[in-house]
């Protein structure tokens, strides 16, 4: 697996299946800005929640291969080994496909993700345990500094005016150096 970050804002995401696990994978695409649908016949109580804020899209039904033809990416989390499967063989060979529990079925994992300001850690144990890899973000973020966190965000804001500047390409690549070690000073 190559680890990626893609941009989902406002990109279509199917997610079969209404229980904690979709409810889990949901909360991630929409604190990433994704078109969320779901298709289930039975949903927990915040999917519904949602559907009736309009926040998302709740089909109450069975998943058929209609509903997946306008995904960006697709969740399996139906809870069934067999619908999950189905979903993998469905999908359109440039779609992304998520299988949970099953990560080898999909062509696509959903990593364990904390954000701090401008800083993304993303950890994957490559399906081996979930858990593990929530526990180890969660370590690491617990490693960084408000100061530090702060002068990142700094960073990026100085990192643009570096780039749109007059100066030469290894002028830039010096000052650019010369941030990114003051800011990891603070760790």
């Amino acid at each position: 697996m190559l680890p990626l970050m893609i941009d989902v804002k406002n990109r279509p995401v199917v997610i079969i299946g209404g229980g904690k696990i979709a409810c889990r994978r949901l909360a991630v695409f929409l604190e990433q800005g994704a078109a969320v649908t779901v298709v289930s016949p039975e949903a927990a109580t915040e999917i519904q929640e949602l559907h009736h804020a309009g926040i998302i899209t709740w089909k109450q039904k069975e998943v058929q291969k209609e509903d997946l033809s306008d995904a960006f990416l697709i969740i399996a989390a139906a809870g069934s080994r067999e619908v999950n499967a189905w979903a993998a063989e469905a999908a359109g060979k440039h779609q992304l496909v998520n299988i949970a529990g099953e990560a080898g079925l999909g062509n696509v994992q959903v990593p364990s993700i904390k954000k701090r300001g401008r800083l993304t850690l993303s950890v994957s144990t490559d399906s081996a345990s979930p858990a593990i890899a929530k526990e180890i973000a969660n370590h690491f973020a617990g490693q960084l500094n408000d100061p530090f966190i702060s002068k990142l965000n700094e960073l990026h804001e100085q990192r643009k005016h570096i780039h749109a500047s007059d100066l030469s390409n290894e002028e830039k690549k010096k000052l650019l150096k010369k941030l990114a070690d003051d800011c990891m000073e603070l760790l």
